[in-house]
C-alpha cells in the first residue's frame, strides 16, 4: 500500500485538540446511530465543500448540475462569499475546503 506522504503531513499540519475532538464526535455519533438505527449528530462537518456555480454546460450524467435537477436558480456566488471564509466557518469545523466546478473565469474573479 502506498502511503501518499505530502498528503499525510499536510493533513496532520491542520490538526488541532480541538479538531481531534470534534473528529471523534462525529464518528462516534455515525457508530453509534449505525448501532442503535436511529440518527444522531454530534460535532460539526470535518469537511465543507462549495460549488460556486450552477451554470455548467457539460451535462455529466452524474452530476445534478448536469441533468439540471437544481432547486435553486442557475448562476453564481457572489465574490464576497469568498473573501473570509474564517468568519463563514467556525475553527474546529473542517480540515479540508473544497471548491467545485471552479473555471479559469471564476478563478480569475476570486
Amino acid at each position: 500500500m502506498y502511503i501518499h506522504w505530502n498528503d499525510t503531513v499536510n493533513l496532520l499540519s491542520k490538526l488541532t485538540l480541538r479538531r481531534l475532538w470534534n473528529a471523534g464526535k462525529v464518528w462516534s455519533s455515525y457508530q453509534l446511530s449505525k448501532w442503535l438505527r436511529k440518527p444522531i449528530q454530534w460535532g460539526l462537518p470535518v469537511s465543507i465543500s462549495f460549488e460556486p456555480t450552477t451554470s455548467c454546460n457539460l451535462r455529466c450524467p452524474e452530476c445534478p448540475s448536469g441533468l439540471r435537477e437544481f432547486s435553486r436558480p442557475t448562476g453564481m456566488l457572489q465574490q464576497d462569499f469568498f473573501a473570509k471564509p474564517s468568519t463563514i466557518l467556525p475553527p474546529i469545523c473542517c480540515t479540508s475546503f473544497s471548491i467545485f466546478k471552479v473555471s479559469r473565469t471564476s478563478i480569475r474573479s476570486f
